[in-house]
């Protein structure tokens, strides 16, 4: 990994540390009409997530590398279906204006993440589990095994070029991003709720 491709992944870590800052900072959670505040959020992700989408590590013409499907699972976890529908429909429309060959790829792994998000956002509430840091980073190496597996559907060509790049960054330093901003918004969803 190069230095611009290391400055990238900083900078989408970044971005990622800044929903949650943005997120409570904006106080979305006081705003009483539930449709309104989930089209706010759904905006504010899907604007976080093109912020990440263009500032990517571009592997190879086409191919490009960054921390979408992170935040899109978190916005599964945290925020629901209807934020987290609004928010992959503009990070897939990009990818998809992108082309390239990682097009369906790089779609798939905004789509997947969300879903898997708001299943475990369901799990979590009806089996009344806390989501502590364990649970979280489970959740955080889940979402990076199943971005893998997507890789797998690339061009046979690529396919191995492209997880062998990016495999420590996945596997290491993303399921602990996950587990760090999921941290920060159960601890400022469970302070809105003790205020309430």
């Amino acid at each position: 990994m190069d230095t611009s491709s290391f400055i990238a992944l900083l900078y989408n870590a970044a971005l990622l540390i800044s929903l949650g800052v943005i997120y409570d900072a904006l106080k979305l959670e006081s705003i009483k009409n539930k449709k309104l505040r989930d089209l706010i959020s759904g905006l504010l992700v899907g604007m976080l997530g093109l912020a990440v989408m263009n500032t990517s590590w571009e592997l190879a013409p086409g191919m490009f590398f960054d921390t979408r499907w992170v935040l899109i699972s978190l916005c599964g976890l945290f925020f629901g279906m209807v934020p987290t529908l609004i928010a992959g429909a503009m990070m897939v429309s990009l990818r998809l204006h992108l082309g390239g060959e990682g097009a369906l790829v790089g779609s798939l792994v905004v789509i997947i993440p969300g879903c898997i998000g708001c299943l475990f956002a369901y799990i979590s509430k009806h089996k009344n589990l806390t989501l502590d840091w364990f649970k979280l980073y489970a959740f955080g190496m889940l979402i990076q095994l199943c971005a893998l597996g997507c890789m797998l559907l690339m061009p046979e060509h690529l396919r191995f070029k492209v997880i062998n790049a990016v495999i420590v960054p996945v596997i290491f330093v993303f399921p602990v991003c996950t587990m760090l901003v999921g941290l920060i918004l159960r601890r400022q969803r469970d302070r809105r709720k003790a205020e309430s």
